[in-house]
């Protein structure tokens, strides 16, 4: 049972290696600090507006054929340039105001319940 009981000398000996132990903890803790502050304060801008551009992509899908055309040379099935928009809700605040902004550029008219 004894052995389980540490000396007091011991424990006296150890104290400079444990102080060491917590400076460096706190050292380190101070640098994820100072790091975190830097990219939140001074970079938060500029890596926000990185981030928007990157989620938006424009993709740019050329036609894979041509004009369709029946015996007499008349035009059966052209190629016609088509958009498709997809938003992700993850990014939409109100959903009501994305309709009505939206609604326009598609001509259509805005959905009142979703």
């Amino acid at each position: 049972m004894s052995e389980y009981i540490s000396n007091p000398e011991e424990a006296k000996e150890l104290l400079p290696r444990y102080r060491l132990f917590y400076l460096a903890v706190g050292v380190t803790f101070f640098v994820f600090l100072l790091r975190l502050w830097y990219l939140q304060v001074i970079e938060g801008s500029e890596l926000r507006e990185f981030s928007d551009k990157n989620r938006i992509k424009q993709i740019r899908i050329t036609a894979p054929r041509g004009l369709m055309l029946d015996h007499d040379g008349k035009i059966l099935v052209e190629n016609r340039p088509s958009f498709e928009a997809i938003l992700n809700p993850q990014y939409i605040d109100d959903i009501e105001d994305v309709a009505k902004a939206l609604a326009p550029l598609c001509k259509q008219s805005p959905i009142s319940s979703f």
